[in-house]
């Protein structure tokens, strides 16, 4: 009989132990979501934004240079295709 309870009870130990708490769930799940975010902010610096085509530009009228923001420059642009504070030169 005292055989049959110690088998027990290793076996609900042993149990308990393969369980994963909460906290270890909570863990692993930040860690997944951690990999998400980084891949897509590589992703974001790997994949720059293209500056618009030269014959869109004479067609628009618009500095070709991109923002910040990843938007088109609206400034009037010189005879290089970019506006004073994009040109440089």
């Amino acid at each position: 009989m005292k055989i049959i309870g110690t088998i027990v009870l290793i076996c609900l130990a042993s149990a308990c132990y393969t369980v994963d708490s909460p906290s270890n769930q909570l863990n692993s799940r930040i860690d997944i979501l951690e990999k998400r975010i980084d891949s897509l902010v590589n992703a974001q610096k790997s994949d720059p934004v293209k500056p618009a085509n030269p014959s869109a530009v004479r067609e628009t009228g618009r500095c070709q240079a991109i923002t910040k923001k990843g938007n088109q420059c609206k400034r009037k642009p010189k005879s290089n295709g970019y506006c004073w504070q994009h040109g440089g030169k």
